[in-house]
Parts: C-alpha cells; structure tokens; sequence
C-alpha cells in the first residue's frame, strides 16, 4: 500500500531524467503523480519484519538518497548499501533543502552528514567523489560484530 503521494517531473520525451527534488515552476517540464512506498515499509515486507537481512540495498536517488536513508528506522536489517549522492550543502555547494524535502534535525544534505548517520546506524562508510563536484558513490557496510549483534536482536 503506497504510503503518500509525490509529484515526480523530468524532462519531457526522456524517461531516463526525472525527479522529486526539483519540482517545475514554469510549466516546462512534465509532471506526473506518482504512488511511493516507503523504504521501511519494504525492508520490513522483505525481510519478513526481520526474519531475514537485505543483503545488498543499491540507491541512485538523485538526491533523494539523503531523506530516505535519513529517516530509515529498519536499516539494522541490511547488512551493505551503496549508492550514488547528490549534495546539496557542503563545502563543495550551499543549496537551500527544499521544504518538501526537509528532514527534521537535519541542516545539511552533505556526503558528511550521510555518513556521520549511516556510522550512527552501525555501518562502516567508505565515500569517492566525482573530482571538484557535489556527486560521488558511498559504500557502507557492516562489521562481522554488529551483524552478530543484530543477530541477537531478532525476536
């Protein structure tokens, strides 16, 4: 069952481009509503509300990276993640969070700040930057230890 609805827009005729971040204001590019589910909602229907463990979670978001593994509350059960980021704020860009987008307690949308959350979460984190630019990859992963402590907590 969807858990809310967002307006997605891209670039008409291009079904490889689009977006929930920036959201068209001059009537150019194509909107579109579109049904979401939310991350939690799928580790708890595949795992089995943590009888198994994702073990691999792939994201290229297009920013969207940053609110959905910032508000995740089931990441415990996935034991690696990778994925593309798109900064917003940060040394390298000092781009206003769209309140759509905001996430509570969260003032930057920065490699930094997403790593600093996923180390919160257990995870060991390992980030590459594309040169002088806000995008980049991030691999996080899980210790052999906090993955036997995980093990413990399943009920």
């Amino acid at each position: 069952m969807p858990s809310k609805k967002l307006i997605l827009s891209g670039a008409p005729g291009n079904r490889g481009s689009a977006s929930l971040l920036w959201l068209d204001t001059d009537g150019k590019i194509a909107r579109g509503e579109v049904d979401t589910i939310a991350l939690d909602e799928v580790i708890n229907r595949v795992t089995d509300c943590g009888k198994r463990r994702v073990r691999l979670l792939k994201l290229d978001c297009e920013a969207a990276e940053f609110p959905i593994l910032l508000t995740s509350r089931q990441l415990r059960w996935v034991d690696n993640i990778c994925g593309e980021y798109h900064e917003l704020s940060g040394q390298h860009i000092s781009f206003p969070i769209p309140d759509h987008f905001k996430v509570a307690g969260v003032e930057q949308f920065s490699i930094e700040a997403l790593g600093n959350a996923l180390e919160r979460a257990g995870f060991r984190v390992v980030t590459t930057r594309y040169q002088d630019t806000v995008f980049g990859l991030f691999f996080a992963t899980r210790s052999r230890l906090t993955h036997f402590a995980n093990q413990l907590l399943v009920p």
